[in-house]
């Protein structure tokens, strides 16, 4: 195994890190824009290797090998929940999420991912939309501690310095009294008028998805910020092995939605994970489509316009197979 790093000219590096979900306290809880150099993560989970090359330093789970030396290849389970966001109508939106979740398979651990500001659709008005109570924040948090699993939700957050919201992905996991990452939407959609509702974000966030012995290394982001490589290569330099992404993503520009959830993929040989919302507001008809793709750019779970919760594995010894056989990342010049 070390032969094989040697081929790519890695250093290697066995590091032993004792405390799980947050991806680095620095990236987490840092209050200072990010740079587009930004400072590399300490992950937080039991065993990694961290290899590092001329350009680009990762933190990845340790793999586990057979007595013969095969991989162990363990999984992890995610779960997309495709919702039909009632308008404006919180309640009934954490009812239809909990009766989507019966019907569904779920254990502990897992990770469940919801879409863009599910608790209330994509609107713009902010009394409505705002999560100043903390009922959404609550509904989350409570989701987590009754299936004991990750769960990555979206909730509108006052911003004090503006006097907008920031539209975000809360995640939360079981046993904490707050949010155990918040990530506030970088792009706001200004064609739809997102920005004069909410503020854009200047963070990039990061967490851990643990399940058992394997964890993996999540960057959240919302919506439009796919259309924007830069912030999902930056992501890549925080260790991303995986971008999670709910969305209100409209049919007229579907097409999109699929070929760019594709395209983040490849070039950063990293899964994702993207929940699209399925039916109309008073504007819009959205097609649901919600995606998972693996490392290497191949769709591994996919759905129409149906309601529904769509469950598939998620290996993170995919991740490192690839950027071992296919080390693109390392030829990185710019960004």
């Amino acid at each position: 195994m070390f032969d094989a790093f040697a081929l790519f000219g890695f250093e290697l590096f066995q590091c032993h890190i004792h405390e799980v979900h947050s991806c680095a306290a620095s990236v987490a809880d840092s209050t200072a824009p990010v740079n587009l150099r930004p400072s590399r993560p300490t992950l937080s989970t039991s065993k990694y290797i961290f290899y590092r090359t001329n350009r680009l330093h990762h933190l990845l789970p340790y793999a586990q090998h057979t007595d013969d030396g095969a991989s162990i290849l363990t999984t992890m389970q995610a779960h997309i929940i495709q919702l039909n966001i009632a308008w404006e109508d919180k309640s009934a939106n954490y009812q239809r999420v909990n009766e989507l979740l019966e019907a569904a398979t779920i254990s502990p651990n897992d990770l469940i991912v919801l879409p863009e500001l599910f608790d209330v659709g994509f609107t713009l008005n902010a009394q409505i939309a705002s999560d100043a109570a903390g009922t959404t924040r609550v509904f989350l948090q409570e989701l987590a501690d009754k299936t004991n699993c990750t769960i990555h939700g979206s909730r509108a957050v006052p911003d004090p310095d503006s006097g907008k919201l920031h539209n975000c992905a809360t995640i939360t996991t079981p046993g904490q009294s707050s949010p155990t990452c918040e990530y506030a939407k970088f792009h706001p959609f200004s064609l739809g008028r997102e920005g004069e509702t909410y503020a854009a974000g200047n963070e990039l966030k990061c967490y851990q998805w643990v399940s058992g012995d394997q964890a993996l290394t999540v960057v959240p982001t919302i919506c439009y910020d796919l259309r924007f490589p830069e912030l999902f290569r930056m992501g890549l330099h925080h260790g991303a092995q995986a971008f999670v992404m709910g969305a209100n993503w409209p049919t007229a520009r579907i097409e999109h939605w699929r070929t760019l959830c594709i395209a983040r993929a490849i070039e950063n040989q990293a899964y994702i994970i993207a929940a699209n919302r399925t039916g109309n507001d008073p504007h819009l008809s959205y097609p649901g489509n919600s995606i998972v793709v693996d490392p290497k750019g191949k769709v591994i779970a996919e759905l129409g316009d149906e309601e529904t919760v769509v469950s598939v594995e998620i290996n993170p010894q995919e991740v490192i197979d690839w950027r071992m056989a296919f080390p693109a990342l390392n030829d990185i010049k710019l960004i």
